[in-house]
Formats: C-alpha cells, structure tokens, sequence
C-alpha cells in the first residue's frame, strides 16, 4: 500500500479511521472464511487466489481523530475518493455530535457550502428521529440516501413532514415535529415501500417531482393518501371537466376488455354482478347530477 492506515487508540488496540476498506480486502485475501463470506455478497472474490498478508502495514497513530478531520473530510465528501452519501452524513453528524463542531465550521472542514453541509445534516437526522424516536423502518431510505436527500431538497416534501429549510438546521433539536410521525412513516413507505415493497407509489426516482407536485396540492395530496397511486394525485391536480374526461376515458377503456373476453369463460353471476355495480354508479352520479342541478 502506497498510503499508510490511519489509527486512533481504542482501548487495548487500534481502530483504523482511514484505510478500513484497504484493510478488510487484505484480510479477505489472506483468511480463506473471511473471503468465503465476501463471496456471498461479490462473486469475484471465488475467483481471488489465496494470498498471504504482509507482516506489517504502514500505519499513522494519532491521538485525536479530530486532527485528521479535514483530512479524512475533504478526502471523501468532497475530494477524489468519495463515500456513499449516507456515509458522508454520517461523518458531518459525527463531527457535529461528538466533537461538538458548528455545522458551518464543519462546511469548511470537509470542503462543501453551509447550505449542502445543514442539509445534509438534517437529513441524516430525521432517519435518526425516524428510527429512534418514531420507531420506523429506515433501513431502505439509509441504503438510498441519496433519493432520499433528492426528496427533501423539495419544499413540498419538506412541508409535507413539517421540516423546515437547511439554514434553520439546529444540532440540539429533531427535525421533524412529533405529531408529524405518521407524515414521515407515509413518505417513507411511497419512496421506499415496506419490506416486500408495498406501499412504493415510484419507480424511478424522477418521479420524486411528480411525488413534489402531488404534495404541494392538498386535493392530490389526500387522493394519495387515499389511494396510494400517484396518477390519481396528479389526475386530482386538473380541473373536474378534465377530471371527468380522463375517468370516463378510464372507464371505456376497461369496459372494451371486458367486451373482448370469452364470453362462456365468465359466469352469469359475475355478469349480473357487473350490471348491478354499473347500474349503481350511474343511478349515484345522476343524483349527483341533478342536486348540482338543483342548486343553481
């Protein structure tokens, strides 16, 4: 290795702060189990011969991880070896927690705008509310930081959950209001989805405008929260006689596949079941029809 590990003490041994990854793929090429279980995760390492772990590796100790810090900062938020944008979070919420650094000092620690550095702070901080406080799932939008910071850099989002703006971030507060939890389970579950991905209303994370827009329109928001499908939301955003005219075009389109199913394939009772529900509906928008008559 061209670089040395970087090590602070840790008890009666070392723990490594920069280098970790060097170090866990030597080890993985020197301990046969070790590789075995990487394998699980990366097929390559089948294909890895064995090889033997050098005596000694070159390591730099230092005291205090603190004076590492803008080293370690700019290396992986800002300079050519990056970290996952969940593990940058982590390092910012990091230093701020146990340092007890000013997020604007940390903004020049690790070499990125006030701004970039209070978001994604408060980000990082509503999974930790999430988690610990509301008792949520937030292993999926961890995993995917990066949509999930995408989602929160909208102000319909964030007015969705109650959060405020990057530059009113306060270390010594959550992010979210307590009785907005339930705001923060529903947004969770139409970005992510649960576990076997019910409840997700995207697919790709450039609907999170379209998700946005539904949010910032109260009528679409509370079709979403109805129906959980976001075409609805956004359907709900037009005006009715566009609304009706999509719906109608809906209708007709469904009614034309069930014209062309084989006919001796479908019971008599499901027939008569469809009548009934036609029938009811339209004997329902009728009387709709006629008390807005009647108003005017």
């Amino acid at each position: 290795m061209s670089e040395p590990l970087i090590a602070v003490p840790h008890g009666d041994s070392f723990r490594v702060i920069e280098g970790n990854r060097r170090l866990t793929a030597l080890k993985g090429l020197a301990d046969p189990d070790l590789r075995a279980s990487f394998a699980k995760e990366n097929k390559g390492w089948k294909k890895l011969p064995p090889a033997r772990l050098p005596d000694t590796l070159p390591v730099l100790v230092v005291d205090d991880e603190s004076t590492v810090a803008p080293l370690l900062g700019f290396r992986h938020i800002s300079g050519i070896e990056p970290w996952d944008p969940h593990a940058q979070a982590r390092y910012i919420a990091r230093l701020v927690g146990e340092q007890s650094q000013d997020l604007d000092y940390v903004a020049n620690l690790v070499g990125r705008s006030s701004t970039e550095v209070k978001a994604m702070y408060r980000d990082y901080d509503i999974l930790e509310q999430a988690d610990h406080e509301f008792g949520l799932d937030t292993s999926r939008a961890r995993s995917a930081f990066g949509v999930f910071s995408n989602a929160m850099s909208r102000r319909a989002v964030q007015a969705y959950i109650g959060a405020k703006a990057p530059r009113y971030t306060d270390p010594n507060y959550y992010p979210v209001p307590d009785e907005r939890r339930d705001q923060v389970e529903q947004l969770l579950l139409w970005i992510f989805g649960g576990p076997k991905g019910e409840g997700k209303v995207i697919t790709d994370s450039r609907q999170l405008g379209d998700l946005a827009k539904a949010l910032g329109h109260a009528g679409a928001t509370e079709v979403l929260e109805r129906t959980g499908v976001l075409s609805d939301a956004l359907e709900a955003m037009a005006d009715v006689a566009d609304q009706f005219s999509t719906s109608v075009g809906r209708i007709n389109r469904e009614l034309t596949k069930i014209a062309a199913l084989e006919q001796e394939e479908i019971s008599e009772a499901l027939w008569s079941g469809l009548r009934s529900d036609l029938e009811t509906h339209i004997g329902s928008i009728e009387s709709l029809r006629k008390g807005q008559g009647q108003g005017q």
